[in-house]
């Protein structure tokens, strides 16, 4: 009978562990690839799905990773990702809200009413500050900042009343007595009706914004405005 041979034996074994070794590895690399081309096929669809459709005449958003882009059939802009559009119940068609959240806690707001039919009433406004804005190939573009509270430029001070008052040129509807921080968009030269018009139709616009943060400076508006086009 042959003599045992121990370290031949061992070496068999060891030369089977790693071939198992390398099977093992093989197959878990296989699964992953497999996993890869399963996980991009899935993001590829969704990305397609989520594209808006061509030809569709309605509210739109279309996101990016830094900015959303909205836009409607009478205008378009763009924010940064913390805007959303807040959808009316019972609403009409002519008028589009959108804010900015931090959480839950609504920050900014945008509102914008297209063809508006009601006539601006100085009893209940609550317009703080206005934007002067002037129309270039149907963009909007910030012309300085912000106002100072309107009740800063009342000729009279010891007039209270609601009155419209102006600033570089932009007359607005003012509420000295406004706490919030409320601004309406003003043409340089005219007022909050914005228009936009062409060889057989018109269109008119008014945009407010609101700042409800703890300390309101309205610092993003001008970059929302600048981005503004009127469709």
């Amino acid at each position: 009978m042959a003599p045992y041979q121990h370290h031949v034996n061992v070496h068999h074994r060891q030369k089977r562990a790693r071939r198992m070794k390398k099977v093992a590895k093989l197959s878990v690399g296989l699964v992953a690839v497999i996993a890869l081309f399963i996980t991009l096929d899935w993001v590829w669809n969704t990305v397609k799905e989520s594209q808006p459709k061509e030809g569709i005449e309605s509210r739109t958003s279309v996101q990016s990773s830094t900015i959303n882009v909205f836009r409607t059939p009478y205008f378009q802009f763009q924010a940064d990702r913390t805007w959303s559009e807040v959808k009316i119940e019972n609403g009409s068609n002519n008028t589009f809200i959108y804010r900015s959240y931090n959480d839950y806690l609504v920050q900014h707001e945008i509102k914008v009413v297209v063809n508006s039919t009601k006539t601006e009433s100085l009893d209940n406004t609550r317009i703080s500050h206005v934007l002067p804005v002037e129309i270039r190939d149907n963009n909007l573009h910030a012309i300085g900042e912000i106002s100072p509270h309107c009740k800063d430029l009342i000729p009279n001070e010891n007039n209270k009343q609601q009155q419209y008052v102006y600033y570089k040129g932009t007359k607005f509807a003012c509420n000295p007595d406004s706490s919030t921080f409320e601004v309406v968009i003003g043409l340089v030269g005219g007022d909050s009706t914005l228009v936009k018009e062409s060889a057989d139709s018109k269109t008119t616009y008014t945009i407010t914004y609101r700042d409800s943060t703890f300390t309101p400076t309205g610092h993003n508006l001008a970059g929302v405005i600048n981005s503004f086009q009127l469709l």
